[in-house]
């Protein structure tokens, strides 16, 4: 008799396009793109979230919690943080939700949300910051008193590591 596994789970990976953190440019005429960055980033690097912008990754250090690895070669201007690489999020799905008016302090990246109260703006719920690590990350902040409506991209399911 042959053995069939019942329980198969499976998901699309979840990819995004982030700006990558590689410090200054330096002109140079004898490197192969005619200069470098400070720390470039490469493809299948692991990534960690800058929690000081929004959709920014750097090269993850030992404390860093990792969000990802780079799957393409970064691309763009020879300018900071101005060249992006698609990303594989360590996660099941993103989801731009909207933050609760009330949210004291707002949503900064990197930080986790939970559910609020449902309504909103469309319909569909508000969040706030959650203090506790929850298996959540916000990809993007939100200022300290968010106008009715505003909408953060939120990686859930986060199995980082």
């Amino acid at each position: 008799m042959a053995r069939t596994d019942s329980y198969v789970y499976w998901h699309a990976p979840v990819r995004a396009a982030m700006l990558c953190a590689e410090g200054a440019w330096t002109d140079d005429d004898k490197a192969k793109l005619g200069g470098a960055f400070a720390t470039p980033l490469e493809k299948d690097e692991w990534i960690s979230l800058v929690t000081t912008s929004d959709f920014l990754v750097k090269a993850a250090t030992i404390d860093d919690p990792i969000i990802g690895k780079i799957i393409s070669k970064p691309q763009g201007p020879h300018v900071e943080n101005a060249r992006n690489a698609t990303v594989l999020l360590l996660g099941d799905f993103v989801e731009e939700i909207e933050i609760h008016t009330a949210s004291a302090g707002g949503v900064k990246t990197g930080e986790s949300v939970q559910f609020s109260v449902s309504g909103g703006k469309y319909g569909e719920g508000v969040w706030a910051e959650d203090s506790t690590s929850n298996g959540s990350i916000a990809l993007a902040s939100c200022s300290a008193t968010p106008s009715s409506g505003t909408v953060i991209p939120v990686l859930f399911g986060y199995k980082g590591f």
